[in-house]
């Protein structure tokens, strides 16, 4: 019997199953993750520890994409780590909500706040850029694309990862005349 896709249900979009993508088959999905991957990478290779701080990330270079950036904290607390919700752009507050300033288990969606959750847990394990694709349906009956990248920050040490820095390119597809 095939697998049935999981269904994420919140206020303005349903979303099925999602696939992670790594290394170089990330570029070619989306102008926008191009960009970013591109973007990550430059910054990887010229700096002398080859890992992306939060103090390397200027918002000016990359200011038609700022309203589809998450950035997330990553703390370790006592009881486990925790993500937390440091800023979100007006495009994706549109979907999930503003949800600056809370952290990622406090979403209404929490299949949306597990998936999160999981490709940020990815990226600490493989210390690398991750590209999810997720298909979903608006309230607008749009098919939908999403093609969110997932680019880790390091400490000021370059030690470990502190941050995720995601963008997301939501596209609609066609009409669902269903």
């Amino acid at each position: 019997m095939p697998k049935q896709p999981k269904t994420f249900v919140n206020a303005n979009i349903t979303i099925t199953d999602f696939v992670l993508i790594y290394g170089d088959k990330i570029s070619g999905h989306s102008k926008m993750v191009d960009f970013m991957f591109r973007y990550w990478c430059t910054l990887r290779e010229t700096l002398p520890s080859h890992k992306p701080r939060r103090k390397d990330i200027n918002p000016k270079d990359f200011t038609p994409y700022l309203d589809k950036v998450v950035l997330i904290d990553l703390l370790q607390e006592s009881d486990g780590l925790h993500f937390f919700i440091r800023l979100i752009g007006t495009t994706i507050a549109s979907y999930y909500g503003e949800l600056t300033g809370q952290y990622v288990s406090a979403m209404a969606n929490k299949e949306a706040a597990d998936r999160l959750c999981h490709v940020c847990e990815q990226v600490i394990e493989t210390q690398a850029p991750i590209l999810s694709h997720t298909v979903g349906i608006s309230l607008e009956h749009e098919f939908m694309d999403a093609w969110t990248i997932y680019l880790p920050l390091y400490s000021i040490d370059g030690t470990a990862i502190e941050k995720v820095l995601l963008c997301s390119d939501l596209k609609a597809r066609k009409k669902n005349t269903a």
